[in-house]
């Protein structure tokens, strides 16, 4: 069994040659599976490792009434 979760890439930049970011709740990651994942993204998280970027989900879903 795989427990994952998500969580808000805060910011992104290069340090000495290597991606990093902090995620929203402050953890700074490697972004080493992620070259391409920006400030803002969604990503998914293995132990704490991101490994993809989720896709933007719409926050009104289509056919839902309010």
């Amino acid at each position: 069994m795989c427990i994952g979760s998500t969580e808000l890439l805060a910011e992104a930049w290069e340090d000495g040659g290597a991606r990093v970011g902090r995620l929203s709740d402050g953890r700074v990651v490697s972004l080493a599976f992620l070259p391409e994942a920006r400030s803002g993204d969604v990503v998914l998280l293995h132990l704490g490792v991101p490994v993809e970027v989720l896709p933007p989900t719409p926050t009104d879903p289509e056919g839902v009434a309010a």
